[in-house]
């Protein structure tokens, strides 16, 4: 029994050993960390949706407008068209006409909050776009726009982008790591969104 465990690891050293110790100690006193703070995320983000909830939101459609922020919309029309004629073959027969009239109504928003609302479409579109292979290049706004400076900056945190080119070929990787707010009239709002995933 003896001659069998003094066998096991042999031919490794106790200097390999003690290096192997301090690199995944490291590495397990991070992932203990990243846990923590993941904790305290979730909780806040569970006690923003209690807030919320007592304010009078729908916390499903809310938690669902989050994650859907992050799709394809020609993916998230398509559901939703489904889902409707799923449900007006089921017995909700109107239910299409009912919905063409309540989303008629316009946005009870000022036009500062309009225009915060097309900034962050034009920085998910680009997301979407880097998710998707497209070039950095491929920007359709006009050079200079603010349409073009929101498209880009999406394009640049796009967190699957990244991953992929990380992985692919890590020196060519193009990685946004300037901690400087974009210049423009207006300042790009990011949203906590994008940061807490929706439980």
């Amino acid at each position: 029994m003896v001659a069998r465990v003094r066998s096991v690891g042999e031919n490794i050293t106790d200097e390999t050993r003690l290096q192997a110790l301090e690199d995944c100690t490291e590495s397990y006193i991070a992932v203990q960390k990243a846990s923590e703070e993941l904790k305290t995320i979730r909780s806040e983000h569970s006690s923003r949706l209690k807030r919320w909830k007592q304010n009078g939101i729908t916390i499903e459609s809310l938690k669902r407008a989050i994650k859907d922020r992050m799709l394809d919309p020609d993916e998230v029309i398509r559901e939703e068209h489904e889902y409707c004629r799923f449900r007006a073959l089921q017995n909700m027969p109107t239910i299409q006409q009912d919905l063409m009239a309540l989303w008629a109504q316009p946005m009870d928003v000022d036009q500062a909050r309009q225009d915060e609302i097309q900034r962050n479409r034009w920085r998910d579109d680009g997301a979407l776009a880097g998710r998707n292979g497209v070039d950095r290049a491929a920007n359709p706004h006009e050079q200079g726009s603010e349409a073009h400076q929101c498209w880009d900056l999406g394009w640049l945190h796009s967190p699957e982008r990244i991953a992929k080119e990380m992985k692919e070929n890590p020196a060519a990787a193009v990685v946004d790591t300037s901690r400087a707010r974009p210049s423009s009239r207006r300042r790009v709002t990011k949203t906590t969104d994008e940061q807490i995933a929706a439980e």
